[in-house]
C-alpha cells in the first residue's frame, strides 16, 4: 500500500469556500497554493517557504484568475494505494503531496479516506505545524508569535502542562539526533543595527502582587534522568559548545548582584568547612569543584 501523487490523475471530487485567485505562477489542478508574492505552488523546499493554505480547482499559468478551494475531496486515482486514516503531507516538490512526512515535509494537508480518496484542508487539518515566514514592521512594542493562557478554573488537585513535547523513536529504529526543544535565533545579514539583548530561552515563576498562596517546591528548570540501556559517553545536565561564531564566551554563568547567603562577589570569612563537591567535564576531562557547608561572608 503506497501514496503516490500525479497532478494528470488528480479529480476532484467535491470543491468547498471557492475563491478567485490570481496566480504568480504555473498550477496544475489540485496543486496546494501559496501565497509568496502572489498565489502560487506550495513548495516545502523554497526560502522562504511557501505554506499552503488553498487547493487550486483549475490548471494556469502566472496572470491567470481561477478558482481555488479552502477544502476539497480529491481522487488520487488508481496507482495511489494508500491507507485510509493515513495524514497526507505538502512535499519539497512544489504544489504536490506526499504520504509519508520527513524533513521539511512535515505539514500535514489532509487525511486519506479509502486508498485513493483524501481530505484536503490545510487550515484545519491537525499538522506537524510551522508558523509562515511572517516579517513584522513593528517599531516599538512587543511582538508574540504565540500564546497559552489557559486557565485552572477549580480547586482540587488536577495538574496542568502548558506545552508538552514528546517525540519518539519507535521500537528497532535507529535514528540521528532527536531534540525535545530547538531554538534558533538568527540576526541576519551583515549590516550594522543594536540588539538590545539575546535570550535563548527564559523561565519567570510569578505570583500576583500581595498573594497568599503556598508553593510547597519551585524550580525554573528541573532534569530528571530517566533513560535506560547504555549511553556511551554519559549524560550531563548541561553541555556548552565551545563558540563557534566570532564572539567568544566570557563566562558559564552570569549572578546578577548579591543574595545573602546564596551568592556573592566577596568572600571575607575564615574557616569555610570544605563539605563535598561537584563533577563538571572540560575539554572532556573531569574537573570536580569543592563545595562549602558554611556561607562566606
Amino acid at each position: 500500500m503506497a501514496f503516490t501523487d500525479t497532478a494528470a490523475d488528480r479529480v476532484i471530487l467535491e470543491g468547498k469556500r471557492p475563491v478567485k485567485v490570481a496566480l504568480a505562477g504555473t498550477v496544475y489542478k489540485g496543486d496546494l497554493l501559496g501565497y509568496s508574492s502572489g498565489w502560487k505552488e506550495a513548495d516545502m523546499d523554497s526560502s522562504p517557504k511557501v505554506y499552503p493554505e488553498l487547493i487550486a480547482g483549475e490548471g494556469g499559468v502566472s496572470g491567470d484568475t481561477i478558482t481555488a478551494f479552502r477544502e476539497v475531496i480529491i481522487d488520487f486515482g488508481s496507482s495511489c494505494t494508500a491507507t485510509a486514516g493515513d495524514r497526507v503531507y505538502a512535499t519539497t516538490t512544489a504544489g504536490a503531496y506526499v504520504g509519508a512526512a520527513s524533513n521539511d515535509q512535515g505539514f500535514a494537508v489532509g487525511e486519506m479516506a479509502t486508498a485513493r480518496v483524501a481530505f484536503i484542508n490545510p487550515m484545519y487539518i491537525f499538522p506537524n505545524f510551522k508558523f509562515p515566514n511572517t516579517e513584522y514592521t513593528n517599531t516599538s512594542g512587543t511582538v508574540t508569535i504565540a500564546q497559552y493562557k489557559a486557565a485552572l478554573a477549580a480547586t482540587g488537585t488536577a495538574s496542568m502542562t502548558g506545552i508538552e513535547v514528546a517525540p519518539k523513536v519507535l521500537d528497532a529504529v535507529a535514528a540521528g539526533t532527536i531534540r525535545g526543544v530547538y531554538v534558533a535565533i538568527d540576526l541576519e545579514g551583515t549590516t550594522a543595527g543594536t540588539v538590545t539583548l539575546i535570550e535563548g530561552v527564559e523561565a519567570n515563576l510569578g505570583s500576583d502582587s500581595g498573594t497568599a498562596r503556598t508553593v510547597t517546591s519551585a524550580y525554573c528548570f528541573r532534569a530528571v534522568n530517566n533513560l535506560h540501556g547504555t549511553c556511551t559517553n554519559g549524560i550531563s545536565v548541561l553541555r556548552v559548545e565551545a563558540a563557534g561564531g566570532t564572539v567568544a564566551w566570557n563566562a558559564v554563568l552570569d549572578l546578577a548582584g548579591t543574595v545573602t547567603g546564596v551568592w556573592s562577589d566577596t568572600d571575607t570569612a575564615t574557616g569555610d568547612t570544605e563539605a563535598g563537591f561537584f563533577k563538571v567535564l572540560i575539554n572532556g576531562n573531569a574537573r570536580y569543584v569543592m563545595t562549602y557547608s558554611d556561607a562566606g561572608g
